[in-house]
């Protein structure tokens, strides 16, 4: 999610590849993989719920109906399953732009 359609999500949604914060660090430069989560960088990436915004809430909901759409074999009833490694410390606004969808009853 965050590296396809990164180039038309807000930043606070990607930033692995297209808009990556800190870009001329002296040592991690981009695409950054897996050193977005290390001490340096993690403040860079790290996105909490209260970063949540309604333009984040319809740019995010926006690209995950054009994946359904795209994808889904059944588009009234589909679940979206996303695993973008950075979403790992952006759990808590992901869950918040998601929260009328209950995005927590996939693990109950």
């Amino acid at each position: 999610m965050h590296t396809v359609p990164g180039p038309i999500l807000p930043s606070e949604l990607t930033g692995t590849r297209y808009k990556v914060p800190w870009p001329n660090h002296p040592v991690f430069k981009p695409p950054r993989s897996w050193t977005y989560a290390c001490d340096e960088l993690l403040p860079f990436y790290l996105k909490t719920a209260q970063g949540a915004t309604p333009e984040l809430k319809r740019a995010f909901q926006r690209v995950i109906r054009m994946c359904i759409a795209r994808h889904a074999l059944d588009k009234r009833n589909a679940r979206f399953v996303d695993k973008s490694q950075v979403y790992t410390v952006r759990v808590s606004l992901i869950r918040e732009l998601l929260k009328e969808h209950n995005p927590d009853s996939c693990w109950s």
